[in-house]
């Protein structure tokens, strides 16, 4: 977001802070690194067959979320009955029922795609997981397992979000695709206020289009 281009890191964390109280967050804490974070050397055969830079973006992405569950293992959190996580392009478009994932024992997420347009229903979606407090340290530790973990099953897979689900598998984590109206959200990216003929910046949901509204293709908001 471009507002936040020339704000401190104090600055952004009392905005942070104070967005958080006023949804109803009882905690909130929030982590500003100072420095790079090096990933290391991923063996070739964990290597997806993406773009080197998405590919990238997804291990760096494993090892912040591995560096913080440990950090909050550390630090005295622990007794979750669930766990969620959420990219960072993710915007709810509702409320969720967290009351809906009764197994503490189980992974979750929405089916891969974008809500009202068309999905593919026996994929998964790593935008948003919910991971029962049970498993949720089996799961999180996704950096690790990528570099080191020796089951070939990992081995030459195409996407992170296969390598999640196989982890899943290979750890007996029972695994669940849910309706998307269980975490109703969108991808969405800040694009410059010109193409629009706006004097800012504006927030747009990738890949809809007004169609998708009048005609969804998959569940959709009212």
């Amino acid at each position: 977001n471009p507002k936040f281009v020339n704000w401190s890191a104090g600055v952004m964390r009392n905005y942070l802070s104070h967005e958080a109280r006023h949804f109803g967050a009882r905690r909130s804490i929030l982590l500003f690194r100072d420095h790079d974070i090096d990933v290391g050397h991923v063996p070739q055969r964990r290597v997806w067959t993406a773009t080197r830079s998405r590919a990238l973006r997804t291990v760096l992405r494993f090892k912040f979320t591995e560096l913080l569950w440990n950090w909050t293992l550390d630090h005295g959190f622990v007794g979750y009955d669930l766990v969620m996580l959420v990219r960072e392009d993710t915007y709810f478009i509702s409320d969720v029922d967290l009351s809906r994932f009764q197994d503490r024992g189980s992974m979750y997420s929405a089916p891969f795609g974008v809500m009202c347009m068309p999905l593919r229903p026996h994929a998964m979606s790593d935008k948003v997981m919910v991971f029962g407090g049970k498993i949720a340290g089996a799961m999180l530790r996704a950096y690790t397992d990528l570099i080191y973990h020796p089951s070939k099953e990992l081995d030459f897979l195409n996407a992170p979000e296969t390598f999640l689900v196989k982890l899943a598998k290979v750890k007996k984590v029972p695994f669940a695709r849910v309706p998307y109206t269980w975490l109703p959200y969108w991808t969405v990216t800040h694009m410059h206020g010109e193409m629009a003929g706006l004097d800012r910046p504006m927030l747009c949901f990738r890949g809809l289009k007004p169609i998708h509204f009048r005609e969804p293709f998959s569940p959709c908001i009212d």
